[in-house]
């Protein structure tokens, strides 16, 4: 769950529930990562500094903090809040702060607007009220409407101007698609300056997690009475060039038809889900239901069907009844 801002919106949070399941199966594929505990620092963002040697005063914004926090229970029910403080210094930057959109999935998640807050350069504070805040469908919707789950909150920031600071907070509650499990990806943002992000992912102590991080960033891994907490703590300090369509350019019917493919961002990718045969299990009793035939189909499969000189022929009864 993130501002869908900087392309770095989630789109497998509108998927529906087959798409959101193979990720599932995917992710089985993935070696389980060998984590390495280590002591990250109490976030804190009253003491952040700029990076020394780096100008950021011409990007459009600063990400202060995103802080992302995720619990989940045993029956796959879940709890994810974030937390961001967004530093507008360009009147770019004022499309991003201005305009908060948060995308969820209707069929198993319900979305809270904790607070949105603008401090303004004297000190004032402006605190956004509910007449300010859309549930809309998202856009997906239009081009295929079986999406009809994928839900957006869009936030109207009134007052903010350059110079100003933009803070957030915002929950989301889960059901489980499936009973018992639970799995998601977070995506670190790479497309905009952000001094200070971390992931929390708090899950009871005694549940098996497969758990992947990007290459190079490992996860500090305490334990709390049943619980056990992994903490990522990354930054961004650069952002993408823009793309430059003839940069090496090469004739290629695929790449072009595809378009420019930006680099994927570092992710976490965890889930409960163990091996093949879980996810086969799963889905067997799934789709067991759907396989047999109901009422309505039998009586129509048993009806007469052509007449012979015998009479009528019901030789689709016996096989629709197997």
């Amino acid at each position: 769950m993130k501002p869908l801002k900087h392309n770095d919106s989630n789109i497998f949070g509108f998927l529906g529930i087959e798409l959101r399941i193979a990720f599932c199966i995917i992710f089985l594929l993935v070696p389980k990562n060998q984590l390495q505990a280590q002591v990250l620092p109490n976030p804190d963002s009253k003491n952040l500094q700029p990076k020394p040697g780096i100008d950021t005063s011409r990007q459009p914004v600063v990400y202060e903090y995103i802080h992302e926090q995720m619990r989940y229970e045993n029956d796959g029910s879940g709890r994810r809040e974030q937390r961001s403080r967004i530093h507008v210094q360009t009147n770019a930057g004022l499309n991003i702060a201005g305009q908060l959109v948060f995308q969820y999935n209707a069929l198993d998640e319900t979305i809270e607007v904790q607070s949105v807050r603008v401090e303004k350069k004297d000190g004032t504070i402006i605190e956004v009220g509910p007449e300010s805040i859309q549930d809309l469908s998202a856009p997906v919707t239009q081009a295929a409407p079986m999406y009809t789950d994928a839900r957006q909150k869009h936030i109207t920031v009134p007052g903010v101007s350059v110079g100003d600071v933009v803070d957030y907070d915002v929950v989301v509650h889960s059901k489980p698609l499936v009973a018992g499990h639970f799995w998601r990806i977070w995506p670190f943002t790479t497309t905009a300056i952000v001094m200070d992000e971390q992931l929390e992912l708090n899950v009871p102590k005694d549940r098996s997690v497969k758990i992947k991080s990007p290459e190079g960033l490992n996860p500090a891994i305490t334990a709390e009475g049943d619980r056990r907490i992994y903490i990522w703590k990354t930054s961004n300090w650069k952002t993408p060039p823009p793309i430059d369509l003839f940069k090496n350019f090469k004739f290629d019917a695929v790449e072009l038809l595809g378009g420019m493919q930006p680099t994927p961002p570092p992710r976490v990718l965890f889930s409960t889900f163990q091996n093949w045969a879980e996810v086969a299990d799963w889905y067997s009793n799934l789709e067991r239901e759907r396989r047999i035939p109901t009422a309505e189909v039998r009586a129509k499969a048993c009806a007469p069907s052509r007449w012979t000189d015998q009479g009528i022929d019901r030789s689709g009864c016996s096989f629709a009844d197997r």
